[in-house]
């Protein structure tokens, strides 16, 4: 689950990743467009209000990036955020999303330094 992705990269001496920037999305987009699958769990954590997330490292709020949905598939909190690479197969160029469900889902971490 979400929380176990935080334990994984930490014995890689990694950290979740944490999305910031516009240019770090679009490095997601080359590096991972090719991946078919589920999302990744990054270092977001619900705030404790409606559609919220905040970074783990920093406690700063995940920003919205252009050109990026957000898919919510859940209600309440206990909630993690993570980065799906192409939610569209079909599509000619990658459609990646960020997504907010339930921290107890198994998925991969997306690690970074």
């Amino acid at each position: 689950p979400g929380d176990d992705a935080r334990i994984v990269c930490r014995e890689f001496s990694m950290d979740l990743a944490s999305i910031r920037t516009d240019g770090q999305l679009e490095f997601l987009k080359t590096v991972y467009s090719k991946l078919v699958g589920h999302e990744h769990w990054i270092g977001a954590r619900d705030a404790e209000s409606p559609r919220s997330l905040y970074y783990l490292d920093t406690g700063g709020e995940v920003p919205t990036f252009e050109g990026t949905n957000w898919v919510y598939k859940a209600s309440s909190y206990q909630v993690c955020g993570a980065y799906n690479p192409n939610s569209d197969y079909e599509a000619p160029t990658p459609v990646p999303e960020l997504v907010i469900f339930p921290c107890m889902y198994e998925r991969p971490a997306l690690c970074s330094t």
